[in-house]
Order: C-alpha cells, then structure tokens, then sequence
C-alpha cells in the first residue's frame, strides 16, 4: 500500500509538470530571444525584426509609433509578454548605434509596410511606464541594415557571408547563409543580385561584405551553375540590407 502510494504521488507529480510545459510558440520564442548559444548569437541569428509605421490617428504615444515584427516567423513577442504578428512600440530607440547623421537614414529607410521595408532591425522590446498611459512597448536597436533601393520583399530572410570554402572546381559553395530567427544554416555556390534593386557601385558593395562582416539578403535558394562538381545552389535575392555604419556627428 505505501509503495502503492508513492507510485501514485511520482504520477501525479509527472502530470502537474506537463500542464506547466510553456507552449510551443512561447518555447519557441524564449530560444531564440533568450536562450541562444553564444556561438548564434555571435553569428547573428536571432533578434531581428522589420518595422512599418503606425499611420492610425489617435493621442499620443497610445499611435503614431511602429509595429515591429520579427522576419521569417508568424509571431512575435511582444513587450507586455503576449504574441501576436506584429507588435506596437512607441519608438524606435537607435541611440546605442550611435549613427549621429546616418540615423536619420535608417528611419527614413523603414516603410509603410513591412514587406517594402528599406530597413532591418536588430534588438529587443522594453516595456517602459509613460504617465497616464501606463506601460507601452519601445524597440531598443543593437544593429540597423538598410537597403540600397526600393522593391517589394519576397523569400526567406538570410544573413549572408564568406563560408571560406575555396575549391579547384565548380561550384563552389563559398557562401554561407544563416537563418535569421533560426537555427539552420547551409554553404550555397553564389549570391545572385541581377533581380535586386541598386546600382552596379551598390551591389559591388553588397558582394564586398562578404567577405566582411556579411549582409543580410531576402531571397530564395534556386539551382544554380552546373560545372564538373555537379548543380550549384544559387541565393536570387529580392532585396539585400548592408549595416548601417556611423558618419560622424550631425551637422549643427
């Protein structure tokens, strides 16, 4: 009988401990904002976000901010802890980037819409007190990406760069591409820009960050060269985003 007990005592305990199980999306989010390994972190995986403006006509600070999302996922998290597919911030706080003249640049580069978006958005949400408001989200920006032209965003969101692979044949897959907002991550044989917007000095720029800190590509992979070491794989970029670096202060 006691031992009965114990059993029954170790499964219920089992069961109480599935209910707290948090749901997939939470899990899913927690990962990727909070739980990263330092190794993804550092490759720039996780936190990225586009922003469109909040057009809606109502008092201050309550409209007239951003609805931030993050790219290649349904939801988002939001200050206050719940998910939705987008969510709304006061502002976007750029102040860490210490961009001076160039932040401008990058608020002008962020869109009515989140799918013609010139700007790509690295950090986290805060939940900060305004009187007689109470508590709103705001956007504290650790990175800031900016696209050279305009053009309507289609594909999966990659960051980009050299995979240091060097072959004595082709293809070749000497381009890293990392999932941003996940964990997946391949070599591929090129980056194709011809369908993006830029002009030749732009994508010479793009192709350069390769081998740099990388950039950031909205695109899909399609087949790409046949030579000797078989079919390449080819990222055909809709939009790319090079990170938005400081100028030097404002002019007065």
């Amino acid at each position: 009988m006691y031992l009965n007990k114990i059993a029954l005592v170790f499964s219920a305990s089992l069961f109480a401990l599935a209910g707290c199980s948090a749901s997939p999306e939470a899990a899913d989010d927690g990962a990727e904002e909070t739980e990263a390994s330092a190794d993804e972190l550092q490759a720039g995986a996780y936190t990225y976000y586009v922003a469109r403006r909040d057009l809606r006509r109502c008092v201050a600070p309550l409209c007239g901010g951003f609805w931030v999302s993050r790219v290649n996922r349904d939801t988002t998290r939001c200050a206050d802890g719940s998910y939705a597919p987008e969510c709304y911030v006061t502002d976007l706080d750029l102040s860490k980037l210490r961009l001076d003249a160039a932040e401008q640049d990058v608020r002008d580069a962020v869109g009515m819409s989140t799918e013609t978006t010139r700007a790509v958005l690295r950090g986290v949400m805060r939940s900060e007190t305004h009187p007689s408001f109470g508590k709103l989200g705001r956007f504290r920006a650790t990175e800031a990406w900016t696209a050279r032209g305009d053009a309507a965003i289609t594909g999966t969101f990659f960051k980009v760069s050299d995979s240091g692979i060097r072959c004595i044949t082709f293809p070749c897959p000497s381009v890293r591409e990392i999932k941003l907002n996940a964990s997946s991550r391949a070599n591929v044989s090129g980056l194709d820009l011809d369908a993006a917007p830029g002009t030749a000095d732009d994508k010479d720029a793009a192709r350069s960050a390769l081998y740099g800190e990388g950039l950031l590509v909205a695109g899909d992979n399609v087949p790409g060269a046949k030579g000797p070491a078989g079919v390449g794989t080819s990222l055909a970029a809709s939009q790319y985003f090079l990170r938005a670096q400081a100028r030097g202060p404002a002019a007065r």
